[in-house]
């Protein structure tokens, strides 16, 4: 059945060929059901590491075709365009330095440059516990004297690896931004947040969403209603913003009410 559909599509791929690589991925992490009737699904809640993985052979795939562009087309960058990305891991001894002191437990200490004041450096010491990827810049997730915080890489110089061993906190640091969108640590509590919107926008919430807790219900009346058991962040409030009138807060009735307030001061700038 696989080799008569590549068939079809004009693709030399066989029944062997298939298996092998089904195998393949299996024994890289990736949770395949099988049926017994020909089908096979990838199960992502039973993937360990999915979105490493998924990260992993996505890298591959662009640099093998990238090799077989060049013997295509020298020129071949030119039908490829990607997204512009940040220059967080230009220097990529930051990135290589923070990675080992997170493995050998060690405190980092540096120069931070904000965005929010103006230029604002301030100097920092960190206990790091991960690296995170958020909108194609890297962060340093970690605990200050102040507690838990994330800084952007490519706002980071001046670093420096200390001999100082510290204890790892990474599992509470984990759940500090288990059920946070982005990385701006809120003191707001974990709860249920129920939205209304329109059923255009159903495919590409599905497609991404906005968070793993993410559930999406049936449509009505043009509808659909999908729920978020999160804590409320700015970049939460930023990300649900974007869908303008296609999006409304059915509750709780706080974050309705701050989506009046946002909303009437951007009605007031025109």
């Amino acid at each position: 059945m696989v080799e008569f559909e590549y068939q079809k599509k004009g693709i030399k791929y066989g029944k062997s060929q298939f298996y092998r690589d089904i195998d393949f991925l299996r024994n890289r992490g990736y949770y395949i059901k099988n049926d017994n009737n020909g089908s096979f699904t990838l199960d992502r809640d039973l993937t360990k590491d999915y979105d490493f993985l998924s990260h992993y052979f996505k890298h591959l795939a662009i640099t093998a075709l990238c090799e077989q562009a060049v013997e295509l087309d020298p020129d071949f960058l030119r039908y490829i365009q990607f997204e512009r990305n940040s220059n967080t891991v230009s220097n990529f001894s930051i990135f290589t330095n923070i990675f080992e002191a997170i493995c050998n437990k060690c405190s980092i200490s540096f120069s931070h440059h904000s965005f929010y004041h103006k230029g604002k450096v301030e100097e920092y010491k960190l206990s790091p516990y991960f690296l995170k990827e958020y909108k194609n810049r890297w962060y340093v997730v970690g605990e200050t004297k102040k507690g838990i915080r994330a800084f952007g890489l490519d706002r980071v110089s001046r670093l420096v690896v200390n001999d100082e061993v510290v204890p790892s906190k990474f599992e509470r640091a984990m759940e500090v931004f288990e059920n946070t969108v982005g990385l701006n640590h809120s003191e707001h509590d974990l709860g249920l947040i129920r939205l209304s919107v329109d059923s255009s926008q159903r495919p590409y919430l599905e497609s991404l969403p906005i968070h793993s807790t993410q559930k999406i219900y049936e449509d009505e009346n043009g509808r659909f209603e999908l729920t978020l058991f999160v804590k409320y962040n700015f970049e939460l409030r930023q990300e649900l913003l974007k869908y303008g009138s296609y999006l409304k807060v059915l509750e709780p009735e706080w974050i309705r009410d701050d989506f009046r307030n946002e909303l009437k001061k951007t009605l007031d700038l025109y």
